[in-house]
Protein backbone atom coordinates (compact mmCIF):
# COMPACT_ATOMS: atom_id res chain seq x y z
CA UNK A 1 0.00 0.00 0.00
CA UNK A 2 1.20 3.43 -0.93
CA UNK A 3 1.47 6.31 2.00
CA UNK A 4 -2.23 7.60 2.53
CA UNK A 5 -0.79 10.70 4.23
CA UNK A 6 -0.90 13.95 1.54
CA UNK A 7 -1.28 16.40 4.29
CA UNK A 8 -0.83 16.51 7.81
CA UNK A 9 -1.15 19.30 10.43
CA UNK A 10 2.49 20.74 11.15
CA UNK A 11 2.30 19.33 14.77
CA UNK A 12 5.05 16.82 16.09
CA UNK A 13 3.51 14.63 18.19
CA UNK A 14 -0.02 14.13 17.46
CA UNK A 15 -2.00 12.21 19.81
CA UNK A 16 -5.20 12.36 17.97
CA UNK A 17 -6.06 12.00 14.20
CA UNK A 18 -8.95 12.70 11.72
CA UNK A 19 -9.02 10.64 8.51
CA UNK A 20 -10.22 12.99 5.72
CA UNK A 21 -11.70 10.92 3.14
CA UNK A 22 -11.91 12.47 -0.36
CA UNK A 23 -11.94 11.87 -3.99
CA UNK A 24 -11.03 14.17 -7.00
CA UNK A 25 -14.50 14.69 -8.08
CA UNK A 26 -15.52 15.32 -3.99
CA UNK A 27 -17.47 18.82 -4.27
CA UNK A 28 -16.15 20.03 -0.68
CA UNK A 29 -13.03 21.85 -1.26
CA UNK A 30 -13.26 24.10 1.95
CA UNK A 31 -13.36 21.03 4.19
CA UNK A 32 -9.65 20.37 4.10
CA UNK A 33 -8.85 24.22 4.77
CA UNK A 34 -11.13 24.80 7.50
CA UNK A 35 -10.04 21.79 9.13
CA UNK A 36 -6.44 22.66 9.09
CA UNK A 37 -6.95 26.27 9.84
CA UNK A 38 -8.95 25.31 13.25
CA UNK A 39 -5.91 22.87 13.70
CA UNK A 40 -3.50 25.41 13.32
CA UNK A 41 -5.10 28.22 15.06
CA UNK A 42 -5.75 26.28 18.22
CA UNK A 43 -2.17 24.77 18.29
CA UNK A 44 -4.12 21.70 18.81
CA UNK A 45 -2.02 18.17 18.68
CA UNK A 46 -4.58 16.66 16.40
CA UNK A 47 -2.71 14.74 12.98
CA UNK A 48 -5.20 15.02 9.96
CA UNK A 49 -4.38 12.36 7.40
CA UNK A 50 -5.83 13.16 3.42
CA UNK A 51 -7.01 9.82 1.99
CA UNK A 52 -8.00 9.96 -1.85
CA UNK A 53 -9.95 6.66 -2.10
CA UNK A 54 -9.45 6.27 -5.87
CA UNK A 55 -5.51 6.50 -4.93
CA UNK A 56 -6.14 4.18 -1.31
CA UNK A 57 -9.37 1.82 -2.39
CA UNK A 58 -8.30 -0.59 0.41
CA UNK A 59 -8.78 2.01 3.10
CA UNK A 60 -11.97 3.41 1.86
CA UNK A 61 -12.62 -0.07 1.72
CA UNK A 62 -11.30 -0.86 5.61
CA UNK A 63 -13.54 2.12 6.52
CA UNK A 64 -16.81 1.35 4.97
CA UNK A 65 -16.61 5.22 3.03
CA UNK A 66 -19.69 5.60 1.23
CA UNK A 67 -19.97 9.57 -0.10
CA UNK A 68 -16.68 12.08 0.07
CA UNK A 69 -15.75 13.66 1.12
CA UNK A 70 -16.09 11.18 4.66
CA UNK A 71 -14.54 12.47 8.21
CA UNK A 72 -13.53 9.83 10.82
CA UNK A 73 -12.32 11.34 13.87
CA UNK A 74 -10.92 8.19 15.47
CA UNK A 75 -12.52 6.96 18.16
CA UNK A 76 -15.24 9.17 18.17
CA UNK A 77 -17.08 10.21 15.35
CA UNK A 78 -17.72 9.67 11.56
CA UNK A 79 -19.14 12.81 9.37
CA UNK A 80 -20.26 12.35 5.77
CA UNK A 81 -20.33 14.86 3.32
CA UNK A 82 -19.90 18.80 3.81
CA UNK A 83 -19.40 20.33 7.22
CA UNK A 84 -19.58 23.88 7.78
CA UNK A 85 -17.07 25.92 9.41
CA UNK A 86 -19.05 26.36 13.13
CA UNK A 87 -19.44 22.53 13.40
CA UNK A 88 -15.94 21.62 11.77
CA UNK A 89 -15.04 24.10 14.89
CA UNK A 90 -17.44 22.19 17.12
CA UNK A 91 -16.37 18.58 16.58
CA UNK A 92 -12.74 19.54 16.26
CA UNK A 93 -13.49 20.98 20.00
CA UNK A 94 -15.42 17.95 21.57
CA UNK A 95 -12.57 15.88 20.13
CA UNK A 96 -9.61 17.15 21.66
CA UNK A 97 -11.79 17.72 25.15
CA UNK A 98 -12.67 13.43 25.31
CA UNK A 99 -9.74 11.54 26.97
CA UNK A 100 -7.82 8.80 25.80
CA UNK A 101 -9.88 6.68 28.35
CA UNK A 102 -12.72 7.66 26.99
CA UNK A 103 -12.14 6.54 23.76
CA UNK A 104 -11.49 3.10 24.48
CA UNK A 105 -15.01 2.16 26.03
CA UNK A 106 -17.21 3.27 23.04
CA UNK A 107 -17.83 0.70 20.17
CA UNK A 108 -21.19 0.95 19.11
CA UNK A 109 -21.79 3.11 16.06
CA UNK A 110 -25.32 5.74 16.51
CA UNK A 111 -26.46 7.22 13.23
CA UNK A 112 -27.58 10.73 13.80
CA UNK A 113 -28.36 12.41 10.44
CA UNK A 114 -25.43 12.58 8.48
CA UNK A 115 -23.09 11.57 11.53
CA UNK A 116 -22.47 8.83 13.34
CA UNK A 117 -20.77 8.36 16.85
CA UNK A 118 -17.94 5.74 17.10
Amino acid sequence: MHSLIENESHNQNPTLEILFFTSPFSPYPKIEKSLLETIEERKLPIKLTKIDVLRAPEAAEEHNIIVCPTLIFRNFVKVYGNCEREELDELISRYFSLSSSEFQHQSSITSIGGVNHV
